[in-house]
């Protein structure tokens, strides 16, 4: 019977709830600014640059040894060889990455290529006319062997030279804004 009573009392009582009303209406919730997107601290490098420096190294030091080989200036073909094997990394050295894979591709083709030639060289059964007597096949896979890891050497650092950048971007410093309880600020981060 008291859970009866209880029941009517409150159904009893209950009824419509009203407020006073405000003397200033409803103000609207402010909503937070966009924050800014990082800005890089340190200046950002261009992958086309990049691209570019590797081409034109690869390009130019073949065209300087090509014309110098049909003049017979030997010395303007040496320097045109040594920048066959530097220039495709020029990119890569604009992006501060100063030993690349395809460097190292290029100084195993030389190796091979000169293992080639050395065997070819010293041995007793090589002649000119008489072709090794038959064991010409060691030197030559030795030979093409590294003329195709010097071109794939090259390749590969014209390749990777936008990435070498993108990479050398994601490591720079960032100013980033910061939000606390107290106001806002920025702060230093870096990517690494």
């Amino acid at each position: 019977m008291r859970a009866v009573l209880v029941v009517a009392v409150v159904l009893g009582l209950a009824g419509t709830a009203f407020a006073q009303p405000g003397m200033t209406p409803p103000q609207p919730i402010p909503q937070p600014e966009p924050m800014p997107a990082p800005q890089p601290v340190g200046d950002q490098l261009s992958e086309n640059t990049a691209l570019l420096l590797s081409i034109g190294g690869t390009v130019v030091p073949w065209a300087v040894m090509l014309g110098a080989s049909d003049n017979n200036e030997g010395g303007l073909v040496t320097l045109g060889a040594l920048g066959t094997f530097f220039g495709p990394s020029i990119g890569h050295w604009y992006a501060h990455d100063a030993l690349t894979r395809g460097m190292g591709l290029r100084a195993l083709g030389v190796g091979a290529m000169f293992a080639g030639i050395l065997t070819v060289l010293s041995s007793e059964d090589c002649d000119i006319d008489t072709n090794c007597g038959g064991n010409e096949v060691a030197p030559a896979v030795l030979i093409i062997g590294g003329v195709g890891l010097y071109v794939a050497g090259t390749v590969d650092d014209i390749a990777t030279a936008p990435k070498a950048v993108r990479e050398y971007n994601n490591r720079q410093l960032m100013v980033v804004p910061v939000a606390n309880a107290h106001g806002g600020g920025f702060a230093i981060a870096g990517r690494f």
